[in-house]
């Protein structure tokens, strides 16, 4: 695999920080390659326990730590063999063996009562937290003795790594969803396919009801994969997710995240703005929508907090662009 030089640099500096520090945590954009960069720092401390909260990023891991002829030890004693294990955070059958290193994935969980329990169970000798963003609405403070980081997604988005950001700010009043469901049809042609951030079910099934093109409400109840795959397919247009799809997938193929989803949590917001900065072949440049309402509000993040973008436009529900503020012209 041909890693990247701001790859090469975070991979040598975590190893490092992991020689003489038992907790580092490596930070690093959504569209960064985390995951990538972690397997290479797994390389060099094996055997390894992956940890993770949901299915998807641990068949992601299991798959990555493969493809660098890494054996998956089965949840057997690993007895310093060279290898992997996985193990899901909700999981009850913690293993009993030493492993070298401890890698979390999504390590912005780490605080939770959970993650702290399954820690102080384990025997390994160094630790590795993965993640985006290293602050949390609760402000509890992440188990790390050394914070590797010196990354940001403006960097990658220069660097030609990540896709140019189009900010949509859309006047509207509160409630503000079902306007930006109005912005929606009015540009469908325009947004490709689109994560529209809601806050509950009701307002999903809202959402889903206004919406003119091909849409499915996406939980934590539904069926994630098949929906998934569609949306992939271009099948269906725009996935209403409530509560899921922050993180835990890739879908480089989304051009645009409408944030129908008011929230005080950077960690949050950074995630749906990731959802749509990978590269992909069907788009130049991405779409971060939301309401005009959230800029200069103390009480809700805009995603201009977690990423400047590269042009701004002030927009009403049915004018995609009313006034313009261009900070770099792309696309």
């Amino acid at each position: 695999m041909q890693l990247r030089k701001y790859q090469k640099k975070l991979i040598r500096g975590t190893i490092e920080a992991l020689k003489t520090h038992r907790r580092v945590a490596m930070i690093a954009p959504t569209g960064s390659g985390k995951t990538v960069m972690a397997t290479q720092i797994c390389k060099a401390f094996q055997p390894v326990l992956w940890i993770a909260h949901q299915r998807e990023l641990l068949t992601q891991a299991r798959s990555a730590l493969e493809a660098e002829k890494m054996p998956y030890l089965a949840g057997t004693p690993v007895n310093n063999r060279c290898g992997f294990n996985i193990l899901s955070a909700a999981s009850r059958n913690t293993p009993r063996f030493h492993h070298r290193l401890v890698v979390i994935d999504e390590f912005h969980h780490e605080a939770c009562k959970t993650y702290r329990n399954l820690i102080n169970e384990l025997s390994f000798d160094r630790l590795l937290g993965i993640t985006a963003t290293r602050t949390r609405l609760d402000r509890h403070t992440l188990g790390f003795d050394k914070l590797v980081d010196y990354l940001r997604p403006e960097k990658l988005v220069e660097l030609g790594f990540l896709a140019p950001v189009r900010l949509f700010r859309v006047r509207t009043p509160l409630p503000h969803a079902a306007d930006l469901a109005v912005w929606a049809n009015e540009h469908r042609n325009y947004i490709g396919r689109t994560i529209f951030f809601v806050k509950n079910l009701k307002e999903a099934d809202q959402i889903k009801s206004m919406l003119t093109m091909p849409a499915e409400v996406i939980s934590g109840k539904s069926d994630r994969e098949s929906q998934i795959q569609a949306f992939r397919d271009g099948k269906i247009q725009v996935l209403i997710a409530c509560l899921v799809l922050t993180e835990g997938v890739d879908l480089p193929m989304c051009r645009t995240a409408i944030l129908g989803r008011m929230t005080q949590s950077k960690t949050m917001v950074s995630q749906m703005v990731g959802r749509v900065l990978r590269l992909h072949e069907t788009k130049k440049h991405c779409n971060v929508v939301e309401p005009a309402a959230l800029f200069g509000n103390s009480d809700h993040v805009s995603a201009e907090s977690v990423m400047k973008p590269n042009e701004k436009y002030v927009s009403t529900p049915r004018v995609i662009g009313a006034v313009s503020f261009k900070t770099r012209r792309v696309g």
